[in-house]
């Protein structure tokens, strides 16, 4: 089977840049590289094990990469992942 493609929601972009609001400029280069490291592991994992996440409701799944939550749906018809959101670490992302 070919990786799942991975598709990011404009939350997932939202969150990234709530993020970077909260750091002083000085580490935003370290943030941004430490939060592209995520970003990669993510992709790696759910292109080819999209199921690789634990239920959380319905088709919705959650993957967590050093503290940093990803909500996704995998649509198996068009071997898509559909990144829906990402939660940091410390947000209560199961009341979403």
């Amino acid at each position: 089977m070919a990786p799942a493609t991975i598709i990011l929601a404009p939350e997932v972009d939202t969150a990234i840049l709530r993020l970077i609001d909260h750091v002083d400029i000085s580490e935003t280069p370290a943030v941004l590289a430490f939060v592209d490291m995520v970003h990669q592991r993510m992709a790696r994992t759910l292109a080819e094990f999209p199921h690789a996440g634990a239920r959380f409701q319905g088709q919705v799944r959650f993957l967590s990469i050093a503290g940093y939550t990803y909500l996704y749906e995998y649509d198996p018809d068009g071997n898509a992942v559909h990144v829906l959101d990402l939660m940091m670490p410390g947000q209560n992302w199961r009341n979403r």
